[in-house]
């Protein structure tokens, strides 16, 4: 269903991707991290998964939206509110309720997809990940696929929600599953998962052409959704 809604609400998008494997895979049970550009990363990320299924941890925002949020809550996504703590800073307000029920997804089989920076990065850099998924990745063993994506902050832009998307071609790379039993701390697991990212996104041939070459980036294979 999110993957349809793409095709519907903007045909002009396209997804190229990348993968360090034959094709990309990702196994039962496993957690998507890709890095955040834009409000519809979402649905990039659901058409680049195709035919596999997955459950995504979105801000609860998206979930407002008419049609759009009730597909959303009927697909079994899930919603993250935000609120303001005491210094003023927004944090996700069910962030325990969210990990427990991404642990029994997991065990039953099913994959989620995560932004682990855990919101928008408006200048395109990486912002620093939150450990909250890492946890349940260590709790549970659930392997971690890193994806890095470029080119979606043009075909919605941060800062203009409810404005006109824009046609595109998102280019994303697949990385190779990451089992967080390799690792001894939830730290050490993040900083590999975050460094994978970075790689994949900077081996982009549209990040590099913008970056005009000034990046380095692990050599990936190419197949187009």
């Amino acid at each position: 269903l999110s993957t349809w809604f793409i095709m519907v609400l903007n045909p002009f998008w396209r997804v190229k991707s990348y993968s360090d494997t034959c094709w990309g895979k990702f196994p039962h049970g496993s957690i998507v991290m890709a890095n955040h550009l834009c409000y519809v990363d979402a649905w990039v990320l659901a058409k680049l998964l195709v035919p596999h299924g997955a459950y995504f941890i979105a801000t609860g925002m998206l979930f407002r939206f008419p049609i759009l949020g009730q597909v959303m809550y009927m697909s079994g996504h899930f919603p993250v509110w935000f609120k303001k703590d005491e210094s003023g800073k927004f944090k996700a307000a069910n962030h325990h309720e969210l990990q427990e029920a991404a642990k029994v997804t997991l065990k039953r089989g099913g994959r989620l997809c995560v932004f682990p920076e855990g919101a928008l990065s408006h200048d395109g850099e990486l912002k620093p990940f939150k450990y909250g998924f890492f946890k349940v990745a260590k709790e549970t063993g659930a392997h971690i696929i890193p994806v890095g994506m470029w080119g979606n902050q043009y075909l919605f832009p941060p800062g203009n929600q409810y404005g006109t998307a824009s046609p595109g071609t998102v280019h994303a790379a697949i990385g190779n599953a990451v089992n967080p039993e390799d690792f001894d701390t939830v730290e050490e697991l993040c900083e590999h998962v975050r460094g994978e990212i970075l790689r994949l996104r900077n081996g982009l041939p549209n990040y590099k052409k913008e970056k005009e070459g000034n990046v380095g980036g692990g050599e990936i294979k190419h197949y187009t959704v």
